[in-house]
């Protein structure tokens, strides 16, 4: 297409014959091969015609025909054989109004025509992929156009469903162009589209799409480059048996290859219920989302998408691949783990590691949190309502949330049932094993009068059974209400007012990850990168909830949170919408010594900007090992304790602590209420009973005494042959310095025991 025309540029040999044609008003050309003669003839398109021109085999075109005319811009037209009778119809784009099927009847007539839905306008060269999707035999659209991403669905019968995969109306970002064809080999067609500045990746699972765009690439993370993407293409460039995409920039006239790797080295494989228990799985049968699959000795963890399935990238070598137990559900499949060898003769794709479970009891088993945002003085906060299927029904039932009277809802993603005072109702229908439901409610924050006061609201999920017997599960929210807030922090719980949050040794942790887009444009993609202390035991890890969708990997001990074109506003433009989170829950390793600090912090990144990193927070192991209790007694004025097990020991009067007295006996020189704190190696410590005690002056014993050998040096002997019970011997060098006091019991002491 030139400024007055087209031109027509003919290879022979190895020189080009140039044609030029003048047409006027030209919007796009199109080759296409309309009396079926084996050459292709010249479409073109203005504002309101679409005509052609016959090729006669040389080069040569004859005069434009007008085949089609519009009262409105034609935008976009393309050729596909849409009802299945082996010719070509043709779907015209007008904008701003339709998007039209002119049908043909075999020779030529289009004047057949029905209208398959309204597009939005800004369709751009690329929006349009005519393909047959779901091979089901007929043709489908996918349109990426205006604010969203469209799969018109063909019924071979002129009808369609139309289907929006993707919506950014509320963003209002801008869809410039799709592709369609199977990027990772499952044998699935994906769907590739272009943003401004962006490309992404939605999978096919063949039963529906991913409900978690992955980013591919973008033109902003390359500081020599802040560009718009114009072209997109998927083809395969090294021909290795993937396609690859190839991107066309604006400004600096580059075409950019991004080669696709899902052929390299990998292992997959499916987690399903296995309603048939055949042990393979079948294309009606469920997966589980989030199911946790180990990789020995890489170390990873993998967490099935929505679909059920998993993957690892690796290396050549030996594998070993693993599930984690399953609570209410047998494994049906033949294996418990796989043994994999990856490289040599072997095949570098197994995608044959799945595992497939079915109920061994039939029970209700709900898990059910609610997650506070941070609260605004005067303003609003929201509460994320949380429901996951953890049993081996798919139940149904009521929803009720008990909001503190602080409280009242603003506004609900999912309408309410009913209001009661200040209860609020959903009710819900077949949950899916191990789905869960998740929205947000949005609420008046509290009046500032009641900072400092503990608020309670309590979610509680009725499941209804079919002899109508009601379960319930339940979890209640005590948040103390503050003003003060940082939109990106860490909470872990359980807490306490200490600050230390004491816990039992084997006690679980919730953590949550709350985040806001508090800059001055869409956050496209978050990702959080946690690292699980190494006194947390990482194989028990497990997703509670989530904002949005979100895919998880560990690596050895970092957590990586992975928010896939979240889309989140940023504050200025929508403070409701602006909010997301992520909970997990985490036991400690077994058997941790008492005090043991667990301390955990994210770091959270808005799409290439540098990390925001979150408070730490701290846990510590209570004490679970504890020195025995110590039982004072007393000689005269010489007050002591028995044991061994004592790391340090702290003398109290009063209360108070007494400097310098620390050792298993304190020689009293007046009258109070005297106690002891005893401490063992971990600082774990026990205290005594109070003892009163009466100060006596002391007067010297009058019993015989024997000391042999005199002088001595190494071995002194103090021979009591006429006393019984408890005496005191005080060592004191010749100036009278106290060298040591020791409590004697026997007749014969050896000072070298001392």
């Amino acid at each position: 297409r030139t400024e007055t025309g087209i031109k027509v540029m003919i290879k022979d040999g190895s020189e080009f014959q140039q044609t030029d044609i003048t047409y006027s008003s030209l919007v796009f050309i199109r080759l296409f091969d309309y009396d079926e003669d084996g050459f292709l003839d010249l479409f073109a398109a203005t504002y309101t015609t679409l005509s052609y021109a016959l090729n006669d085999g040389n080069g040569n075109f004859q005069e434009f025909n007008q085949l089609i005319t519009y009262d409105n811009y034609i935008n976009d037209f393309r050729f596909a054989d849409m009802d299945n009778d082996d010719d070509n119809d043709i779907i015209v784009y007008a904008s701003g109004v339709n998007m039209y099927c002119h049908i043909n009847n075999g020779s030529g007539d289009y004047s057949e025509i029905y209208n398959i839905d309204n597009v939005n306008s800004n369709i751009t060269s690329t929006a349009i992929s005519i393909v047959d999707i779901d091979d089901d035999g007929f043709l489908d659209i996918v349109l990426a156009g205006g604010f969203y991403l469209k799969l018109f669905h063909n019924h071979g019968d002129n009808t369609f469903d139309n289907i929006v995969l993707i919506d950014y109306y509320s963003i209002e970002e801008v869809f410039l162009g799709c592709r369609v064809g199977d990027l990772d080999l499952d044998g699935d067609k994906d769907i590739v589209y272009k943003l401004v500045e962006e490309v992404y990746w939605l999978e096919n699972f063949g039963y529906e799409f991913s409900h978690l765009p992955i980013q591919i690439c973008n033109s902003y993370n390359d500081i020599i480059r802040d560009e718009s993407y114009r072209e997109l293409f998927l083809s395969d460039i090294d021909n290795d048996g993937c396609a690859d995409i190839v991107t066309g920039e604006h400004l600096s006239n580059q075409l950019l290859w991004q080669k696709n790797y899902f052929n390299q080295l990998k292992i997959s494989g499916d987690v399903f219920f296995d309603e048939n228990q055949d042990g393979v799985r079948n294309e009606d049968e469920q997966g589980f989302l989030h199911s946790q699959i180990s990789l020995s000795p890489s170390s990873l963890a993998s967490y099935t998408n929505q679909m059920g399935n998993f993957w690892f990238a690796v290396d050549e070598g030996d594998y070993l691949v693993e599930y984690q137990d399953l609570e209410f559900w047998g494994l049906s499949t033949a294996y418990e783990n796989y043994n994999v060898e990856i490289g040599g003769s072997q095949n570098n794709i197994p995608d044959t590691c799945d595992f497939g479970f079915f109920p061994e009891f039939i029970i209700d088993s709900l898990d059910v949190d609610i997650v506070e945002g941070a609260s605004i003085c005067g303003n609003y906060t929201a509460f994320w309502l949380n429901i996951s299927n953890y049993g081996t029904t798919m139940p149904s039932g009521i929803i009720e949330l008990d909001l503190d009277p602080a409280y009242t809802i603003l506004y609900s993603e999912e309408i309410c049932d009913s209001v009661v005072n200040n209860k609020y109702y959903w009710s819900y229908e077949d949950l899916d094993f191990f789905g869960n439901i998740n929205f947000p409610v949005y609420l008046n924050s509290p009046p500032i009068e009641l900072i400092g006061n503990t608020l309670t609201s309590v979610l509680s999920v009725y499941v209804l059974d079919d002899e109508e017997n009601i379960v319930a599960f339940s979890d209640t929210l005590m948040n103390i209400f503050t003003c003060a807030y940082d939109p990106n922090d860490k909470i872990v719980r359980p807490c306490d007012e200490t600050g230390h949050n004491f816990i039992e040794p084997s006690q679980e942790l919730e953590y949550i990850i709350r985040f806001q887009n508090t800059g001055n444009d869409t956050a496209l993609n978050i990702y959080i990168y946690d690292y699980i202390e190494t006194d947390l035991n990482r194989v028990t890890f497990e997703l509670m909830s989530s904002s949005h969708s979100v895919y998880i990997l560990r690596d050895n001990n970092q957590l990586t949170f992975r928010f896939d074109s979240i889309m989140l506003p940023d504050s200025g433009a929508n403070q409701l919408l602006s909010n997301g989170y992520v909970k997990y829950r985490i036991s400690p390793i077994d058997e941790l010594n008492p005090l043991t600090v667990i301390n955990n912090t994210a770091y959270i990144y808005f799409d290439f900007n540098n990390p925001i990193q979150t408070n730490t927070t701290v846990s510590t192991i209570s004490c679970w090992i504890n020195p025995e209790v110590p039982i004072i007694e007393v000689m005269e004025n010489l007050l002591f304790i028995s044991g061994d097990s004592f790391y340090y020991i702290q003398w109290y009067l009063n209360g108070s602590p007494i400097i310098g007295a620390n050792d298993m006996y304190y020689s009293a020189t007046s009258s109070g209420d005297y106690s002891v704190e005893v401490f063992n190696e971990f600082g774990c410590a026990n205290w005594s009973g109070i003892f009163p005690f009466v100060y006596n002056s002391i007067k010297e014993d009058s019993v015989q005494r024997y000391v042999y050998p005199n002088p001595f040096t190494d071995e002194l002997y103090i021979d009591l042959p006429d006393h019984s019970g408890i005496s005191i011997a005080v060592l004191t060098d010749i100036k009278g310095a106290v060298i040591n006091k020791f409590i004697i019991t026997e007749d014969l002491k050896n000072l070298s025991d001392i």
